[in-house]
């Protein structure tokens, strides 16, 4: 039976992660799920502003509810920042071409490759599947972000398997509530508590 290990929870790695001290030119990088702007009225526009500055913010989806004009309000809060997003469950197909870069897609930033993987659909098409097991071969450092856990998708996960050396994080959210990273086939899983709740967010450097 694989062994699965909990590291820890999320307000232990934010310590641990706040207290390293990064390298003068470290790339930083911010993740944040589950804004959910058009619910219970909340200052979500605030809240972004108030984000410290990063060199690059990733959101895990699920942005908005439903209402496609709020899908341009969360991408003008980020407006001035480096912002790329994945597309969650409560997203409509509208929100993508405003976000700009598609369901899924991968971005090459110095040595590390950002991929974005599409899980507003419970289970993820064989198309995509083959784009994820072509960009993954690569020999960059590799992050991944998606809305729903990969960890529980057996073909995504035999994907990553051989590539495990090189992956750094495998992000997501859509649950709300837990939070935290565990590791299994040597990658580590982290899932963000949404930001609606709990102003969550994990903050890392690129390798």
């Amino acid at each position: 039976m694989k062994k699965i290990i909990f590291l820890a929870i999320a307000l232990c790695v934010f310590a641990i992660a706040g207290a390293m001290p990064a390298p003068a030119n470290a790339y930083s990088v911010g993740v944040l799920t589950d804004i959910h702007a058009a619910r219970l009225n909340w200052n979500y526009q605030g809240a972004i502003k108030n984000l410290p500055e990063k060199d690059l913010w990733i959101s895990l989806g699920d942005n908005m509810d439903k209402k496609v004009e709020f899908c341009q309000k969360v991408k003008d809060a980020f407006s001035g920042r480096n912002f790329i997003t994945t597309i969650g469950n409560h997203e409509r197909p509208a929100c993508v071409s405003v976000f700009g870069n598609g369901k899924y897609f991968y971005k090459d930033i110095e040595n590390t490759r950002i991929i974005i993987v599409d899980t507003s659909k419970k289970k993820i098409s064989k198309s995509q599947l083959a784009w994820f097991k072509s960009v993954i071969n690569t020999d960059k450092n590799i992050v991944i972000a998606s809305h729903r856990p990969l960890i529980k998708d057996k073909k995504a996960m035999a994907i990553m398997k051989p590539h495990a050396s090189k992956i750094q994080y495998v992000f997501s959210g859509h649950n709300h509530k837990d939070s935290g990273c565990i590791i299994k086939n040597k990658i580590s899983f982290c899932r963000i508590k949404s930001f609606l709740s709990y102003r969550a967010t994990f903050t890392f450097n690129l390798k």
